[in-house]
């Protein structure tokens, strides 16, 4: 959940914003996605280093949700209450297509007996708890 630091952060950092600045939200609710926390990707990796196992793997959260179901849960765990609605892919006038589904399962790992990923939701809750920390150490 990281994000692009080209694009201006990420989801979560965009939300947040657009809730602190009082504007309805509009969030598209046609594409299906697995939001994934970049220390859990780390962590996996790291893990999957020390077997030595060379190969193609996913390492996303587990489970997987809209973007607007995203943002509801953004939401739901930092407390603001925004004007939150559906939107459709196209009604931003977006110059890239975006998949639908892009939805990816972490098959090899779970072979493997090494899949350590959480729940996008529980990964949600870690990234905005560091997120936390990190504000009040600065």
């Amino acid at each position: 959940m990281a994000g692009s630091s080209g694009k201006g952060g990420n989801f979560v950092e965009l939300m947040l914003r657009l809730a602190r600045e009082g504007k309805p939200i509009r969030v598209v609710d046609d594409q299906r996605l697995t939001p994934t926390y970049t220390v859990d990707v780390a962590r996996q990796i790291a893990a999957l280093v020390e077997t030595g196992r060379y190969g193609l793997y996913h390492a996303t959260s587990q489970g997987d949700c809209t973007w607007y179901e995203f943002a509801a849960e953004i939401f739901n765990q930092t407390g603001p209450k925004p004007d939150l609605g559906k939107a459709r892919t196209g009604d931003f006038g977006e110059k890239a297509t975006r998949p639908a589904y892009s939805v990816l399962e972490n098959h090899a790992l779970q072979s493997a007996g090494l899949d350590q990923m959480h729940p996008w939701q529980q990964a949600l809750a870690a990234y905005l708890q560091e997120r936390q920390t990190l504000r009040k150490e600065s």
